[in-house]
C-alpha cells in the first residue's frame, strides 16, 4: 500500500468517526409551548362562556403559588389560572427513566434567620427538622452533600469554585482583597438602621450611597475600587451570568454586590454559603407549596386582555382545554406574572414596563450511564468552568446518595448573553437540533473528551425570558411607582422580577404581600 493512501485512508476514516460521534443521541425539545405567545398576537374571538368570582390570581409560578398558599382556606370565590401545562415557573422540572432533573431554578441558599416567613414554610416543607440554641436544623438529605462545588480551570479541576491553582500571586491578592470586600459589604448598615444589602430587597437600606452603586455598571465600579485581575474578572463573569444573565458591563454594581453580600443564612448545621438542593431542584419547593394550596390552579388557560370597568376587571382568557373563549369578571385581580406579559395584558400600561429587559437561557439536561472523568477533583454537585458559553452543569443526582449508581444526568446551563437580548431570542429559536448538540459538545468536551460515547438522551429547554437584567439605573426607575397606579384598579402586580432578581426568596415574598394586601382589602369592606 503506497503511504499515500495508507494516510488518506486513515485520516479519512478518523474525520468520518469524528463526524459520526454523537450522532446516536436522541434531542428532545422541552421548552415552554408558544400558545399565549401566539394568541395574544392574534385577533381574538368573543367569549362564549362567562364567569365572575371576587380574586383571580393569574399565574403559577413561585409568587402565585405563595400568594395562593396564605389564601387557602379563604371562603372567597377565588379562580386560579396558568397558561402553562405544568406549574412552577422557571422552577419547574421533569423526569426521565434515569430520574428527576430542574428545567432551571435548582437550589434555595440557606435563608437569614430572621426571614420569619420563609423559615416556617420550609419548617412545613420539611427541609427544617428541629431548632437549637435559636438556629434552624436542616434536613441533612435536603443539604448540599459533599463534594459540593468544583472548578474546571487550566486543564485541572479544583476545589470550590474561585480559582485558587494555576493563578499568580497578584490574582491571589486580589481575590482576597474582594472578598474582604464583600464581608464589609455584608455588614454594612445604612443611616436608617437597615442593611445595605439582604433578601428580599424591599427590607435593604435606602440610603443614598448605597443606592448611587445602582448607577454605574458592575465592572465600572469594580475598576474604580482598583480591581484588574484576569482570574477574578473571569470568576465575577460567571457569577454575573449564573444569577442575572449578563456580564459585569452590563449589569449594576448594586445588583453585582448584592449577589455576594446579601446571604447571611445562619443554622445550627449549615453556613451562609450552604444550599439547600434536591434532585429536581426548586420543583421540591413548587410541589411543597402547592400541597399547601386548598385551590388547585387550572392549566392551559391563558389570559389574553385585561380592561376595568365599573370597579371591577373584565379577562379575556382563551381556555386550551375547552377551545374557548371566556371572560371573566372579578373584583380584585393579582398579576403573577412577569412585565413582559403584564406589557401584553396591560396595554395602557405598556410604557411603565419598558425597561424590563430579559436573557435568554438553553438548559440541556443530559442523561449520561456514566461521566468521564478528568484529572482533580471528583465530580461534584455544581461543576463549573470559566471562560466558555456555558456556565458548567449541575449533577441532578448528587443528592440520591447511591455510590452503586453512576448513572445520572448533568444540568447544564447556557445563558444566552449580549447587548440585544431580542435577537438573541431570536437566534435561539432558529437554532436547529445540529447546532444545540455542536453547542453542547463543545461544552462537555472541554472538560469531558469522550462524553458522547456515554450519553443516552439529551432534554433541550429554552427559556426565552429566563430572568430580568438590572441595568446600571434599573434599580431606582420610576417604572417601580406603576404598582401604586394599578392598585387603583385592584390590580395587584406580584412577581420575583418586580425586584430584578431573579430569587425564590422575592418571589415568595412577593407572593406574601400580594395575598396580604388582597386580606387587607377584605377586611375593610
Amino acid at each position: 500500500m503506497k503511504r499515500r493512501d495508507f494516510l488518506l485512508g486513515t485520516f479519512g476514516l478518523g474525520l468520518l468517526a469524528q463526524a459520526c460521534k454523537g450522532n446516536h443521541i436522541p434531542v428532545r425539545f422541552e421548552s415552554q409551548s408558544p400558545t399565549a405567545h401566539k394568541l395574544r398576537q392574534q385577533q381574538h374571538a368573543a367569549p362564549s362562556k362567562f364567569r365572575s368570582c371576587e380574586l383571580l390570581v393569574i399565574g403559577a409560578g413561585i409568587a402565585g403559588l405563595a400568594c395562593m398558599r396564605k389564601l387557602s382556606g379563604s371562603t372567597k370565590n377565588i379562580i386560579w389560572i396558568e397558561s402553562e401545562q405544568a406549574i412552577g415557573g422557571n422552577s419547574a422540572w421533569k423526569q426521565n427513566s434515569i430520574g428527576k432533573y430542574p428545567l432551571g431554578a435548582h437550589y434555595l441558599p440557606v435563608p437569614d434567620e430572621r426571614d420569619a416567613e420563609l423559615l416556617q414554610f420550609l419548617t412545613e416543607a420539611g427541609c427544617i427538622t428541629a431548632w437549637k440554641d435559636g438556629l434552624p436544623v436542616y434536613n441533612e438529605y435536603h443539604l448540599c452533600q459533599d463534594p459540593e462545588e468544583r472548578l474546571f480551570y487550566d486543564g485541572y479541576w479544583q476545589e470550590g469554585l474561585v480559582p485558587s491553582f494555576g493563578i499568580g500571586p497578584e490574582d491571589a491578592s486580589e481575590i482576597k482583597r474582594f472578598f474582604e470586600q464583600v464581608n464589609h459589604f455584608k455588614q454594612k448598615k445604612g443611616k436608617d438602621g437597615k442593611d445595605w444589602f439582604c433578601l428580599p430587597i424591599r427590607k435593604c437600606s435606602n440610603d443614598e450611597d448605597a443606592r448611587a452603586l445602582d448607577n454605574l455598571s458592575f465592572e465600572a465600579d469594580l475598576r474604580n475600587r482598583g480591581f484588574s485581575s484576569k482570574a477574578l474578572f473571569m470568576y465575577l463573569d460567571y457569577c454575573c451570568k449564573d444569577d442575572y444573565g449578563c456580564r459585569p458591563d452590563q449589569l449594576s454594581a448594586w445588583a453585582g454586590w448584592h449577589y455576594f453580600a446579601a446571604r447571611k443564612g445562619r443554622s445550627a448545621n449549615a453556613s451562609s454559603g450552604d444550599v439547600l438542593t434536591w434532585p429536581e431542584g426548586n420543583g421540591f419547593l413548587v410541589n411543597a407549596l402547592l400541597k399547601q394550596c386548598t385551590i388547585q390552579p387550572e392549566t392551559g388557560v391563558v389570559a389574553l386582555s385585561i380592561s376595568a370597568e365599573n370597579k371591577s376587571n373584565k379577562v379575556l382568557i382563551w381556555n386550551s382545554k375547552t377551545a374557548e373563549y371566556e371572560l371573566i369578571t372579578c373584583s380584585q385581580l393579582v398579576l403573577a406574572t412577569p412585565q413582559f406579559v403584564n406589557k401584553k395584558l396591560l396595554p395602557a400600561h405598556a410604557n411603565a414596563f419598558r425597561n424590563w429587559d430579559y436573557s435568554p437561557w438553553m438548559v440541556a439536561n443530559i442523561s449520561m450511564k456514566r461521566v468521564p472523568e478528568t484529572k482533580g477533583m471528583p465530580l461534584s454537585w455544581d461543576n463549573v468552568w470559566l471562560g466558555k458559553k456555558s456556565l458548567g452543569y449541575v449533577n441532578a443526582g448528587h443528592q440520591l446518595l447511591n455510590p452503586f449508581e453512576s448513572k445520572t444526568i448533568l444540568s447544564l446551563y447556557f445563558p444566552l448573553c449580549g447587548d440585544n437580548s431580542k435577537e438573541k431570542r431570536k437566534q435561539a429559536h432558529s437554532y436547529s437540533e445540529s447546532d444545540w448538540k455542536k453547542w453542547i459538545a463543545d461544552e462537555l468536551s472541554y472538560a469531558h473528551p469522550g462524553w458522547e460515547d456515554y450519553c443516552s438522551e439529551i432534554a433541550i429547554h429554552l427559556w426565552g425570558h429566563a430572568m430580568p437584567k438590572p441595568r446600571p439605573g434599573f434599580l431606582t426607575d420610576e417604572a417601580f411607582k406603576q404598582q401604586e397606579l394599578l392598585a387603583q384598579h385592584g390590580i395587584v402586580l406580584a412577581h420575583s422580577d418586580l425586584s430584578g432578581l431573579s430569587l425564590f426568596e422575592e418571589a415568595f415574598h412577593a407572593g406574601n404581600e400580594a395575598a396580604h394586601h388582597i386580606q387587607q382589602i377584605w377586611n375593610n369592606g
